[in-house]
């Protein structure tokens, strides 16, 4: 066995996803594989969440479109239904990237109201009955209305009543357990590609509710913090075509 082939070895006994990137690495740079090894091993080596969820999480990060991380994805979906995540499971796991998309609101409508203000604009202060009943229903549903979306009640009723029906979709979709939903929303919010302070707390807040532990959402914060290997593993497989047949 070659010793590239017991850096591989050494990676599926530590159950650390091998990169199809690390044939590279482990050529061009073993002491950073190892040292990358050991890292990985420390994130994954709790035993507050289960190995499946654990390959779960993974692969919402994969997949996040803040991440899009092809090849991450494929070897943690790969993982995930070995150890006996459904068709079902991953699928519903991919449509959580979707929802990223509603945090350019956050941003977006503070600065708009600002400067609309600011410009002389007129926005109307008062809620329709329409934002109203927009309102009533994301409470009724989700439990609280974020306080940066409530620019939405004046502005768009319509939009955050169509944006309440898909997270609705996603959130309740009942194929995963509450507390798991709850943890990979909270793991696609304070990755490094992310960094959603807002979904961040207001989704720890529920995943405490839903009977998360400290040791489960510490598993899930350890686990994003090994994002950065998917922009070392896009580089050196750059370097390696740009010095191909030199």
């Amino acid at each position: 066995m070659d010793d590239l082939a017991r850096t591989r070895e050494r990676f599926h006994r530590a159950g650390v996803a091998w990169h199809p990137a690390f044939d590279l690495l482990g050529l061009e740079a073993p002491d950073f594989v190892d040292a990358f090894l050991d890292f990985s091993r420390s994130a994954a080596a709790g035993s507050a969440l289960t190995p499946k969820d654990r390959q779960l999480i993974q692969v919402a990060l994969a997949v996040a479109t803040t991440h899009l991380d092809r090849d991450g994805a494929a070897v943690h979906i790969r993982e995930a239904a070995r150890l006996g995540a459904t068709r079902a499971e991953l699928v519903h796991v991919c449509q959580f990237s979707t929802l990223l998309g509603i945090h350019t609101m956050p941003l977006a409508l503070s600065v708009l109201v600002e400067e609309a203000e600011r410009a002389g604009h007129a926005l109307d202060e008062e809620v329709s009955e329409e934002g109203t009943r927009a309102g009533e229903r994301f409470v009724a549903h989700r439990g609280v209305l974020p306080e940066d979306l409530e620019p939405l009640l004046r502005l768009d009723p319509g939009f955050l009543d169509a944006y309440r029906t898909l997270s609705r979709t996603v959130v309740s979709a009942g194929v995963l357990e509450p507390k798991l939903v709850e943890l990979i929303i909270v793991a696609l919010d304070v990755s490094s590609t992310h960094l959603f302070a807002p979904g961040a707390r207001l989704h720890v807040r529920n995943a405490l509710a839903a009977g998360a532990t400290i040791s489960e959402l510490m598993e899930v914060i350890k686990l994003t913090s090994a994002l950065g290997i998917s922009g070392t593993a896009l580089g050196v497989r750059l370097v390696d075509e740009a010095f191909a047949g030199g």
